[in-house]
């Protein structure tokens, strides 16, 4: 299993940390998996997207 370093340490290290904003797990793994170390995510934004709607309707 890959490790990454801890948003405590990206910080402590030079330059800038970038944490694209998801809102659900789906899209978190997805920034994961694009390569980042780091991922933003908002309990209202997280609250305020319907459970019902299909992943394809999300990214228009």
């Amino acid at each position: 299993m890959k490790t990454n370093p801890t948003l405590r340490q990206q910080l402590a290290a030079p330059g800038l940390v970038i944490a694209p904003g998801a809102y659900d797990g789906i899209g978190a793994r997805q920034i994961e998996q694009a390569g980042f170390g780091a991922v933003y995510m908002t309990g209202a934004g997280t609250r305020l997207r319907p459970a019902a709607t299909p992943i394809s309707a999300c990214s228009r």
